[in-house]
């Protein structure tokens, strides 16, 4: 295939990406290669089978389930699979060659400036060896166009990078926030392990190869259960939804927040140390009990308010990530006997109480 030829199936491929993933978020179907393939198919529009069940489907108002999505790969996307597969991947990899681009671009761009700063500073040189002379009021009119010319220019410069920088920084806001959200609002249990077996599995291997340390947080509601049979299991998935986002919000960017089970959070805070993570779950069970929780439209119903307990570890030289887990767990479990709405950190474990 041609460069050009290429280039075009990459940016068709990536058109496509962009579209599929706020609908299998919408819908939320879990994001799983055979999964992927179908709504991609769908996203395109060429399968008018396939858009039919589909769009039969969502004129039901039920919700996609685990078996409905395998029927419909068992239906339509077995063969399609690979092929779908292949042009993510290109995809994927047109937009890190253009990430490179951006960033090279604005390498290049903060070198500009840099050398604008160097003249500039000759100009400032040369202006003051003007002045210790003896000079006319043309020659001071020159060198105060001269900085006025120079100041500008370098205002320009600031302001175009400042401008790059902050586009770029929406954007990828916007992209992790988005696929954050996919993570949290994931219905099935084997995508939410296995997004916590992937980021506590590569934090693990960072602290074994670099002695980086992270800390864990294993976040429950308190008495949801109760929560979920007066109001139905569809407000709490509502409310599990809005906390994960909460969550979220409450903690650094570099900080990870996963479902993990079926009603709880796992956080994982890279390069956090024992006092850090315990102060930064103190204020997410402070955060999270000032929200008062409404439903409804217009005439709107009060939910009241929920709580959250948390157990958290900090992760040790003789740590298996079996028993950091367990650690965070058996820490979750006293915040709870202690009375709930509140963070127990592993070193109160071994307390009398």
């Amino acid at each position: 295939m041609a460069d050009g030829d290429l280039n075009k199936a990459l940016k068709y491929a990536f058109k496509v990406y962009k579209t599929t993933l706020p609908l299998m978020k919408e819908h939320r179907i879990p994001i799983t290669p055979d999964n992927y393939a179908i709504w991609y198919q769908y996203a395109e529009g060429h399968n008018k089978e396939l858009n039919d069940a589909i769009a039969n489907h969502i004129g039901t108002g039920k919700p996609f389930t685990l078996d409905d999505n395998k029927k419909l790969v068992d239906s339509f996307a077995r063969a399609a699979t690979t092929e779908i597969q292949e042009n993510h991947s290109k995809a994927l990899g047109k937009i890190q060659s253009e990430m490179k681009l951006l960033v090279q671009t604005l390498v290049d761009k903060v070198q500009g400036m840099q050398a604008g700063a160097n003249s500039f500073s000759g100009t400032l040189a040369e202006c003051q060896d003007s002045l210790t002379k003896k000079t006319d009021i043309e020659t001071i009119d020159h060198l105060i166009s001269t900085l006025i010319d120079h100041t500008q220019r370098i205002e320009q410069d600031n302001t175009s990078i400042c401008n790059d920088l902050n586009d770029m920084s929406k954007e990828v806001d916007i992209l992790q926030e988005d696929l954050q959200q996919l993570i949290l609002d994931d219905p099935n249990p084997d995508s939410q392990k296995s997004a916590f077996q992937q980021h506590i599995e590569t934090l693990y291997s960072n602290y074994q190869k670099n002695q980086q340390i992270f800390s864990l947080l294993i976040v429950d509601i308190d008495h949801f259960k109760k929560f979920n049979e007066t109001y139905s299991h569809k407000v709490g998935d509502k409310v599990l939804a809005f906390l994960g986002t909460l969550l979220k919000r409450g903690v650094k960017n570099q900080d990870i927040v996963v479902r993990y089970g079926a009603v709880n959070f796992a956080i994982m805070l890279p390069t956090t140390d024992y006092e850090g993570a315990m102060s930064a779950a103190n204020r997410l069970c402070e955060k999270v009990g000032q929200k008062r929780l409404t439903m409804g439209g217009e005439f709107k119903k009060s939910l009241g308010n929920i709580s959250i307990s948390i157990g958290l570890v900090l992760i040790n030289a003789q740590d298996s990530i079996e028993s950091l887990v367990s650690r965070a767990e058996s820490s979750l479990q006293l915040a709870k006997t202690l009375g709930r709405n509140q963070a127990v950190g592993e070193q109160q474990l071994d307390t009398p109480n």
